[in-house]
């Protein structure tokens, strides 16, 4: 595999932390709603009168259960999320060298262009492309995410 080859795969896996931020984002959302609907349908109150249906549970009961079952389904991917996140964080910081983790955290998991790296670790451009560069040959993806 050419070094241009494994720069792309190498770059494809980082640029994949914001997707998967944006993805987290959601799913707290939906949880949240979620979490709002189950606790909405759990506060109606019902007479209690018997109807004649021996041990099934109402339709809100089953309701409720299907919301639960959904946000711990939410629950769990995110945890996966996280986990994915976590892993692009870790393999960044295993580079050893501040300076170069800190430039492909902001070129990846803040979206900064190129330019706005430079700006920011107050480099040059051309400079802050060679530092991306070495970052990248340094930068080792973790084991199970390799072809």
């Amino acid at each position: 595999m050419t070094e241009k080859e494994s720069n792309r795969i190498k770059k494809d896996y980082l640029w994949s932390y914001q997707p998967v931020e944006k993805r987290i984002r959601q799913l707290d959302g939906e949880i949240e709603r979620l979490r709002l609907e189950r606790d909405a349908t759990k506060a109606i109150q019902y007479s209690g009168m018997p109807n004649g249906q021996a041990d099934r549970t109402s339709p809100q009961e089953s309701y409720v259960m299907a919301l639960e079952d959904a946000m711990q389904k939410r629950e769990k991917l995110r945890i996966e999320y996280i986990r994915q996140q976590n892993e692009i964080k870790q393999a960044i910081h295993a580079i050893g060298d501040p300076e170069l983790e800190l430039l492909l955290e902001y070129r990846y998991m803040e979206c900064m262009t190129i330019a706005q790296v430079a700006s920011k670790i107050k480099y040059s451009i051309s400079t802050t492309n060679r530092k991306h560069s070495m970052a990248l040959r340094l930068f080792e993806l973790p084991q199970n995410d390799t072809q």
